[in-house]
């Protein structure tokens, strides 16, 4: 990741001690997300890149599945931080999926 880097969304600590982050940027007119991985926090490389108007918000880990979700609900899985899914399932509300869930 180049330093200044700019549409850095969100950051999530890894279950095998590593870290996610989420960037969003357009390309004509379209949004775009690409997902940077990293052991050590020094040295990320882009790992997936999500299109098709997808402007990842939130990055989440549970159960086996790490999720990236975009503010209009749209969700994406994956099972090895890598090959990233559409998912059928959206999530309701709020400019934020995970962050402004309630109990």
């Amino acid at each position: 990741m180049a330093v200044g880097q700019t549409g850095l969304t969100c950051i999530l600590a890894t279950s095998d001690g590593g870290f996610l982050i989420g960037r969003s940027y357009t390309i004509s007119s379209v949004f775009t997300s690409d997902i940077y991985s990293s052991d050590n926090g020094s040295l990320w490389n882009v790992v997936a890149t999500i299109g098709s108007g997808f402007s990842i918000s939130d990055l989440a880990f549970g159960g086996g599945i790490y999720l990236a979700a975009d503010a209009n609900g749209k969700v994406y899985t994956s099972n090895d931080k890598i090959n990233w899914s559409s998912s059928a399932t959206t999530i309701a509300g709020g400019t934020s999926p995970f962050t402004t869930a309630t109990a």
